[in-house]
């Protein structure tokens, strides 16, 4: 038992803080990547196009990001 608690303390004091400055990045990007995209959208809106094509536009630009996302999540994974 004293070995278990032991290593649980040298598993917690040498990656605890990797983990906890992920989640922190984590939750940063998320508020960025939301901001950003309300940016998007409200240029969008201030386009004088038709709402049909404002619509598809938004939708395309969500759907492009997220595809950015996942190929950069791949890359960062491969460079590993």
């Amino acid at each position: 038992m004293q070995e278990f608690i032991k290593s649980g303390i040298d598993f917690i004091s040498t990656y605890g803080g990797r983990v906890i400055i992920a989640i922190l990045v984590f939750i940063v990007g998320c508020f960025v990547v939301k901001l950003v995209m309300k940016a998007i959208v409200k240029a969008i809106d201030k386009l004088k196009i038709d709402e049909t094509l404002k619509q598809i536009a938004k939708k395309r630009q969500v759907i492009l990001f997220t595809c950015r996302q996942q190929e950069d999540g791949q890359t960062n994974a491969d460079a590993k």
